[in-house]
C-alpha cells in the first residue's frame, strides 16, 4: 500500500520521467557515437586491405599464381601485419601465412586468423578474396580485432552510461520535483491561511520572473479582484 502511494505521487512521476528521458538521451548519444567510431574503423580496415590488394596485383602484373607467387613471398617477409594466402586451382597452398580457405571471392570476415597454433590466434580477420585468371585463389586480410574491442567497449560504455545517466537523471528529477512541489505547497499554505480568515495573505514571488512567478502574480491579482468585489458587495 505504501509503495502504491509513493508511485502515485507527482514527485515520483516527475523523477521517473526526468530520469527516463535523461537516460534515453544519453544512450542515443553514446550509441550514435560508438556506431560512428565503428563505421570509421571498419572503413579504415577495408581501405588498407584494398590498397594492399591493388599493390599486390600491380607488382605482379598478371593475376595468376605464377606471377603472384614471388610478390606474395616478399610480402610475407616484409608485411607481417597482413594475412596472405595464395592457392592454385586445386586449392593447394602455394604461398602464404594462413591455413587453407575455401576459394570464396569478395569481402570476408574470418572468425579466427587461420594461423597455427589456433589456440593463440583467435583474432578475427577482415579480408578480400580474388579468383585468379588461372583458377587460383588469392586472399589478403588484416587483423580486425580492434573493431571487436571497440564493440565490446561500446557495450561496457552503455552499461556504465545507464548507471551514470540514471543517477544524474534521478538527481535532476528530485531537484525539479522539489522545486515544483515547494511552489505548490506555498500556494496550499496561502490558500489555507485565506480560508482561515487571513484575507491579506498572498502567494510570495520568487523573483525569477518565470512562468511560476507569472502564475503567482495572476493568482494574486485574481484574489485582489475577488476581495475587492466582496468588499463592494458588503458596502452596498
Amino acid at each position: 500500500m505504501e509503495t502504491r502511494r509513493i508511485i502515485a505521487t507527482t514527485s515520483f512521476r516527475i523523477v521517473t520521467l526526468f530520469a527516463g528521458l535523461f537516460i534515453l538521451g544519453g544512450m542515443v548519444m553514446t550509441i550514435t557515437s560508438g556506431l560512428y567510431s565503428q563505421s570509421t574503423m571498419r572503413q579504415q580496415i577495408r581501405r588498407e586491405v584494398e590498397n594492399e590488394s591493388h599493390e599486390t596485383f600491380a607488382d605482379a602484373g598478371v593475376a595468376d599464381v605464377r606471377h603472384l607467387l614471388p610478390v606474395v613471398q616478399g610480402l610475407i617477409e616484409h608485411e607481417p601485419g597482413f594475412h596472405y594466402l595464395l592457392q592454385d586451382s586445386g586449392q593447394v597452398i602455394v604461398a602464404g601465412n594462413m591455413l587453407h580457405l575455401r576459394p570464396v571471392p569478395g569481402e570476408r570476415w574470418l572468425a579466427w586468423s587461420h594461423r597455427l597454433p589456433k589456440e593463440i590466434n583467435q583474432d578475427i580477420v577482415y579480408g578480400i578474396g580474388y579468383r585468379l585468371d588461372d583458377g587460383g585463389y588469392y586472399f589478403v586480410g588484416m587483423d580486425a580485432s580492434p573493431l571487436t574491442h571497440l564493440q565490446r567497449a561500446l557495450w561496457t560504455t552503455i552499461l556504465w552510461g545507464i548507471a551514470g545517466f540514471g543517477l544524474i537523471g534521478v538527481a535532476g528529477g528530485l531537484f525539479l520535483s522539489n522545486l515544483i512541489l515547494k511552489w505548490i505547497e506555498t500556494i496550499s499554505r496561502t490558500a489555507r491561511s485565506i480560508m482561515q480568515g487571513d484575507m491579506s495573505r498572498r502567494i510570495p514571488l520568487r523573483g525569477t520572473d518565470d512562468e511560476l512567478d507569472h502564475l503567482s502574480e495572476s493568482l494574486n491579482a485574481m484574489l485582489d479582484a475577488d476581495f475587492s468585489h466582496l468588499r463592494q458587495f458588503r458596502v452596498i
